[in-house]
């Protein structure tokens, strides 16, 4: 019987990822390009309110169809091809204009154009005789209700003068030599509110809240208000009696000598403990997305040069951690890197090429390792226009500024 319900199991999650793929396969993605605006003195709090945006294509039930298996997702890319950077959205076409919407409500300057998929003309098997890559999804290295280093803390308290995060990673996209590709993707779908329960209870045993039981009605719960309400009525009448006083329970409040906790031990926690705590309530607090993270370098075989690029983005990454909370890190599991001590170390190795590109070609976020929660502010962060401070001249800005043409202009019909 075990076997039974086991393989009735696996065969309906075998048969919902089946649909899922052929939904996939039938569905129109678009491929927007989002050209920097110039002089942008906008900084990650204007981004955070455009995935703030973009929640509204999962949190709202009524705008899936119900015959839709496939959570709408967005992914948010950063390429850099030969040292030029582009910022790039792919999401399903009926998003469309939802995405367009949320970029033209923040940055009005900012240019968006419908483009080809720069993915398609790379291989995707390996080895491959023109080609190598090498690529990593990133995880957290802590539960993901703890939150990474946001963009608050690179405020200067005193100055207020803002260090943009984004100027490092930019650096190094903009190092890359002629011929040399660096792929950053961040795909994102609404995560729910289930997560934020996961962050409560964290919250509840860090401060040594105690959990409230109800009671259930049941025998036990009757036999157990009989002996602590009863013998406890009985105990206090005979001190009264032989005292003269007031009762234990009045008095003190309990029984001498009992041993039950406070409600919250928040006044004995260290003031580390209390930044954790309050650095947890902050994240659960705002909207959440289910995310996956990836970073590919792919390059021809006679320029391909891993510590010219890997190193650099792995140390951009590192400015978003903290040790007390959470960070980055290469998953172990799904990067292209192994043990030489390993069974078959090459045939291991062309694997995870070929998984991790599958996965960023179709910009799956089921694909490799299990996806995590980052908050609206932990993704402005990570991905948002530079400020104009930073100095990357080769990221792809606007020409112009854009502008709706004079009310009066003679159109077509007036002459």
């Amino acid at each position: 019987m075990i076997f039974f319900f086991v393989g009735c199991w696996a065969f309906a999650v075998l048969f919902k990822e089946r649909m899922k793929t052929i939904q996939s396969q039938n569905m129109k993605y678009v491929l927007l390009s989002i050209d920097v605006p110039k002089d942008n003195e906008n900084g990650p709090e204007v981004t955070e309110r455009l995935f703030a945006h973009l929640a509204t294509a999962g949190s709202t039930s009524g705008l899936v169809p119900a015959k839709t298996l496939i959570k709408p997702s967005f992914s948010f890319e950063i390429i850099s091809d030969s040292g030029k950077i582009h910022f790039l959205v792919r999401a399903q076409e009926q998003y469309h204009d939802l995405v367009e919407a949320a970029f033209y409500g923040e940055y009005p300057n900012a240019e968006i154009k419908e483009v080809e998929d720069y993915t398609t003309n790379f291989p995707d098997r390996f080895p491959d005789p023109e080609y190598d890559i090498w690529g990593a999804e990133i995880v957290l290295y802590n539960k993901d209700v703890y939150p990474i280093r946001t963009y608050e803390a690179f405020e200067h308290k005193l100055s207020g003068e803002f260090r943009d995060p984004m100027s490092n990673v930019l650096e190094v996209l903009g190092k890359v030599k002629e011929g040399e590709k660096i792929w950053m993707q961040i795909i994102i779908t609404f995560g729910g509110l289930g997560w934020k329960i996961k962050g409560q209870k964290l919250v509840n045993e860090l401060i040594g809240k105690r959990a409230e039981k109800s009671g259930g009605g049941g025998l036990s719960d009757l036999l157990g208000n009989f002996v602590s309400k009863g013998l406890g009525s009985i105990a206090n009448l005979g001190y009264e009696v032989l005292s003269g006083g007031e009762s234990v329970g009045e008095s003190e409040g309990t029984f001498k000598g009992s041993k039950e906790p406070p409600p919250s031990l928040m006044t004995y926690l260290s003031p580390g403990q209390k930044d954790t705590v309050s650095s947890v309530e902050k994240k659960i607090s705002k909207i959440g997305f289910k995310t996956k993270f990836r970073v590919i370098y792919i390059a021809q075989k006679d320029i391909f040069y891993v510590h010219r690029a890997v190193p650099g983005i792995l140390g951009a990454l590192n400015q978003f951690n903290t040790l007390d909370l959470n960070g980055f890190k290469p998953d172990d599991y799904m990067k292209t890197q192994v043990s030489p001590y390993d069974f078959f170390p090459q045939s291991k190795l062309k694997k995870r090429k070929n998984e991790i590109m599958k996965g960023y070609k179709k910009r799956s976020i089921s694909r490799g390792s299990n996806p995590y929660i980052l908050n609206i502010e932990e993704l402005a962060t990570i991905f948002h226009f530079p400020v104009i401070s930073v100095i990357a001249p080769l990221v792809k800005k606007t020409g112009s500024k854009r502008g709706e043409p004079p009310f009066a202009l003679p159109v077509k019909n007036d002459f």
